[in-house]
């Protein structure tokens, strides 16, 4: 700590501080404009993304008014997508459960990364299997028709 205390006091440090402030200065002003530019690419596709998501959901929209056969199938697909979201939600708990075993047992410690992984990767991909599911959902109660009716 004190030499810590002696270099504030050193002249060499305080010029060393103001040149390394010159220069982060200087190449921030030459990088503002790149990351000004990136970050504006950046929104303009994700709001043309939106736009294209919005346009697609209109288009299914207008099916499902046009075909109740297209409402039937959504059901069904919204019913997949959400019978494979608890079966990899199952997977990745099961997988936990198995973490917590290899923990207490010597024999599978070498499992655990890969028990990691998969449990990770399958509760990711359930969430995203729900999130498909309950936008289909939206689509089907958005025409104001309960599909499990026609069920």
């Amino acid at each position: 700590m004190e030499e810590f205390f002696k270099s504030l006091t050193s002249p060499v440090w305080w010029l060393s501080v103001v040149i390394v402030g010159v220069i982060i200065s200087v190449v921030g002003a030459y990088l503002k404009v790149w990351i000004d530019n990136f970050f504006s690419l950046l929104s303009s596709a994700w709001k043309l993304r939106v736009e294209q998501e919005n346009l697609k959901a209109n288009e299914l929209l207008q099916q499902v008014q046009n075909n109740d056969r297209t409402l039937i199938m959504l059901g069904f697909e919204e019913n997949r997508f959400r019978q494979r979201s608890m079966l990899l939600s199952i997977s990745s708990m099961l997988c936990l459960i198995l973490v917590f075993q290899g923990q207490a047992d010597v024999a599978y410690i070498n499992y655990l990364p890969y028990l990691n992984v998969y449990g990770g990767s399958a509760m990711l991909f359930a969430y995203f299997q729900l999130k498909k599911a309950v936008k289909i959902e939206s689509i089907m109660y958005t025409v104001k028709c309960n599909p499990r009716d026609f069920i």
